[in-house]
């Protein structure tokens, strides 16, 4: 299982991406508890949803004389079987030790905050399609067709932002063509995906094929976590790393950088075919 699937929220993992810091973290689990006040003001709590081990009665003669010498003391309290905290159907926080904050679940839900599926978009992501990358994930919280939608209209404005073609209609599809020789390959595929389930998913009156189908199970976050991830790094190699080696490059001295220019003219010099 990749690294970044054992990050996402959940029930069975000591530590994760914090739903309300969005950082790593451990995290200190406990479950939830009534609290009741009876009539003569007396406190006592329930958890929520507990199961007792239950016994196992083995049949044995009965002796009064046994059965006096091992019953408890009237002062004594009684032992009371122990408390099992049942993973489903059961209410429980997940505490931050980093934000020191605390996320309420029941069951394998995130009750509060409202669950984010998707990362944090890329710091440098332009405002428009930011704002839409926003909408996406909310939307996906709710509606994993709608969000799938969404991601592709996300998608879209990014390349329109980051890689302008003709102001007039480009598809989408045209536009994925143009960015995948400055991209990874397998982030190019990627983004065929999600013009691809993003399409699907608008057209309700078709039947799903696989591809949405992984998109549209609820059990699937990694699914939806790499959409968004391959939304990021779009980002990630056309603005943030050529803009940090732009940044490398102008702290070299103008001397070494005419020197390598230098060479590597009369490099292709001697390389060149004689007539």
């Amino acid at each position: 299982m990749p690294v970044e699937a054992t990050r996402i929220p959940s029930r069975t993992q000591h530590g994760f991406h914090c739903p309300r810091c969005g950082l790593y973290g451990m995290q200190e689990w406990n479950g939830l508890v009534h609290h009741h006040i009876d009539d003569s003001g007396d406190q006592w709590f329930e958890p929520l949803k507990t199961e007792t081990e239950p016994e196992v009665s083995k049949p044995r003669a009965f002796n009064v004389f046994v059965e006096l010498d091992s019953r408890p003391d009237p002062w004594d309290e009684p032992e009371t079987p122990p408390v099992k905290w049942v993973t489903a159907e059961s209410w429980a926080t997940s505490k931050c030790l980093g934000c020191q904050r605390s996320t309420v679940w029941h069951d394998e839900k995130i009750i509060y905050p409202s669950a984010r599926v998707a990362p944090r978009p890329n710091a440098d992501m332009p405002s428009l399609p930011c704002n839409l990358y926003e909408e996406a994930a909310a939307v996906m919280q709710v509606s994993r067709r709608a969000g799938a939608a969404m991601a592709r209209a996300t998608l879209e404005r990014l390349l329109i932002e980051l890689d302008p073609m003709d102001p007039g209609k480009v598809r989408l599809d045209e536009r994925i063509v143009h960015v995948i020789p400055r991209v990874s390959s397998s982030l190019g595929d990627a983004l065929t995906v999600i013009r691809h389930v993003g399409n699907k998913a608008l057209h309700v009156a078709d039947t799903p094929d696989d591809a949405l189908v992984l998109v549209l199970d609820d059990n699937n976050a990694e699914i939806v976590e790499l959409i968004f991830n391959a939304i990021n790094d779009v980002v990630d190699e056309l603005v943030t790393k050529p803009r940090s080696r732009e940044r490398l490059l102008n702290a070299v001295p103008a001397a070494v950088i005419e020197e390598v220019e230098r060479k590597r003219a009369a490099a292709a010099t001697v390389n060149e075919p004689s007539e």
